[in-house]
């Protein structure tokens, strides 16, 4: 199966978290088959039955839907909102800009994220904020809201056009911004069923 037709879900924020191929999604939104799950909002995505199966057959084995490697094992980490849409959809616009694979992902809802918490009082419990973790040189440093975008997003190749032009923005304003939109993110996008389930050429890339 090619990597297009392994994706969990179609929805809107495509055009807002890099140049996708709208028209393909599009496509692949009208194949969709009766038995596949939706958002709350009624947005279409697809699960997986196989995926859900493996789910129910080996649940030790994933963390969220997501194959545990240890919260030890990274170097650049993005916890990320499992279950939001908008979030997910910008993890594959990720990782299509980060072809070696550097940076790595966990839910917040994750064992890697509560982790990280203990050691990292400063890490909200809740939802809302997205978390990006350097850990090189022996230290570990943690960015919040629009300075964990900011700092990720100049890892990535190409670095997005946008990047310059936003990153000059003082963080107490940009982070307003973030709040502003973390709220309505499931209402404009959709929020899923459940954390997704990587394939096997994204395993590598993800912490329970």
């Amino acid at each position: 199966m090619d990597q297009d037709r392994r994706r969990q879900f179609l929805h809107p924020a495509a055009e807002i978290v890099g140049r996708l191929d709208i028209a393909d999604l599009g496509r692949r939104q009208r194949k969709m088959q009766p038995g596949h799950a939706r958002p709350l909002d009624g947005r279409a995505f697809a699960v997986r039955r196989h995926d859900l199966a493996a789910l129910a057959r080996h649940p030790d084995r994933f963390g969220c839907g997501i194959e545990a490697l240890g919260a030890a094992d990274f170097e650049r980490l993005i916890l990320f909102d499992g279950v939001c849409a908008f979030c997910d959809a910008t993890v594959n616009w990720m990782m299509g800009r980060d072809p070696e694979g550097r940076i790595r992902y966990a839910p917040l809802q994750g064992e890697a994220a509560a982790a990280l918490r203990a050691r990292h009082p400063e890490i909200p419990h809740d939802h809302d904020t997205v978390v990006y973790v350097e850990r090189l040189g022996g230290d570990e440093r943690v960015f919040l809201r629009s300075r964990a975008i900011f700092r990720v997003c100049a890892e990535l190749e190409p670095r997005p056009a946008w990047l310059p032009w936003v990153s000059w923005v003082p963080a107490p304003l940009a982070d307003l911004g973030y709040r502003v939109f973390v709220r309505l993110r499931y209402r404009l996008f959709g929020k899923l069923d459940a954390c997704r389930v990587p394939s096997e050429t994204e395993r590598a890339r993800f912490l329970a």
